[in-house]
């Protein structure tokens, strides 16, 4: 081999070394690696690039709750309006790709024009701006589109209650239940469809949900207002009948929510008197981080021992994951959901526990 020839083949070995080195590096880039390249792209194209202090100072922040914090303290300003900026153009995009889907498989698409005058909106303009670019037809397929989203979560959880209870809805009932229309007439149409032992397990989910919320407000039910109400018949205006046995205090309480807040910080919040028990209350705090991409941690409270379920749903209603469900003390507990192998979107996280239930809003970047 001579000299030329020798020299021309390493050089070509070194150049695969390199190459196969730098395939390797890119393919065990982790998560937070691709997340902070996404932020820095972001940033870049606002005209507020990271720095390379900052940038050092990111690749430092350990992954865990207090991570979103750490990394508000690194941006200035400007980077976190331009980042808040993007990420709102990406809802707004998300929810126009999807209302853009169920218009043009109605028959009814968006033209053009009004893609353009939906992109120009402004955040917080309302559904009144949005109505006024739509036609009639167009919003009414979007407006029974939601209804039968709702219904499909509702009929969800509903179900998740009733099997838990023992008296599980069966596939002829749900058949029954998907042909009714959304709306509150068909409260007792769907009531109908029930048997006497899944209305029972109904009602006392609902009399226990209301008396725990109650308990935690300060507020209980007395005895003669927990007879009155189990001696209440289901039907459409259970919710008007309830409302005129309790005391203007106690609906006051309900109204505001007193019970079901989350404590800014800790498992329980501050006690009011010295010696007191402080409370637990039933939460579901917002995943972090949101969005994310692949896992998200989810971290939510119970106020009672006892079965606990979590569950993702997709944004039709459709199970996608049970993460946890097994017996859990009071307190505040967490979750990991990977979705490396699901599309990107929106998806639903739903924790229930006893008569509490609570669901939050996931956004999947891919």
């Amino acid at each position: 081999m001579t000299q030329k020839r020798l020299f021309s083949f390493l050089l070509f070995f070194a150049l695969l070394i390199i190459l196969v080195s730098a395939a390797a590096q890119t393919q065990t880039q982790t998560p937070k690696v691709k997340i902070v390249d996404r932020i820095a792209a972001v940033l870049e194209k606002a005209g507020c690039p990271l720095s390379a202090s900052q940038l050092d100072a990111i690749a430092k922040i350990t992954p865990g709750p207090d991570a979103r914090g750490a990394m508000q303290k690194i941006l200035i300003d400007d980077q976190k309006k331009a980042l808040q900026s993007a990420l709102k153009q990406q809802r707004t995009g998300l929810q126009l790709r999807g209302m853009a889907q169920r218009l043009k498989a109605a028959g009814i698409p968006l033209t053009d024009d009004q893609i353009a005058k939906i992109k120009a909106l402004k955040p917080g303009e309302g559904k009144g701006a949005l109505q006024s670019i739509l036609t009639a037809d167009q919003a009414n397929v979007l407006k029974k589109g939601a209804g039968m989203k709702r219904g499909r979560l509702v009929m969800g959880g509903i179900a998740a209650q009733l099997e838990k209870a023992g008296c599980p809805i069966t596939e002829s009932q749900k058949a029954q239940i998907k042909a009714l229309k959304p709306g509150g007439k068909n409260q007792e149409a769907f009531m109908n469809i029930l048997t006497a032992q899944q209305k029972a397990a109904l009602k006392k989910l609902f009399v226990d949900r209301l008396a725990a919320r109650l308990k935690a407000a300060g507020q209980p039910l007395s005895d003669e207002q927990l007879k009155s109400i189990n001696a209440l018949a289901p039907g459409q205006n259970v919710r008007e009948q309830v409302k005129a046995i309790l005391t203007p205090e106690q609906v006051s309480a309900l109204k505001k929510g007193i019970g079901e807040a989350a404590p800014s910080t800790g498992t329980t919040d501050k006690a009011t008197a010295v010696g007191e028990t402080p409370r637990v209350f039933n939460a579901l705090k917002p995943n972090y981080p949101n969005p994310f991409n692949p896992s998200t941690t989810i971290e939510y409270s119970i106020a009672q021992p006892g079965n606990v379920r979590v569950q993702i749903f997709g944004i039709n209603g459709q199970l996608i994951s049970t993460l946890v469900d097994s017996y859990q003390a009071a307190g505040w507990h967490s979750a990991t959901w990977n979705a490396g192998n699901l599309a990107g979107g929106m998806y639903i996280c739903t924790v229930t526990s006893g008569a509490f239930t609570q669901s939050r809003k996931m956004t999947l970047l891919k």
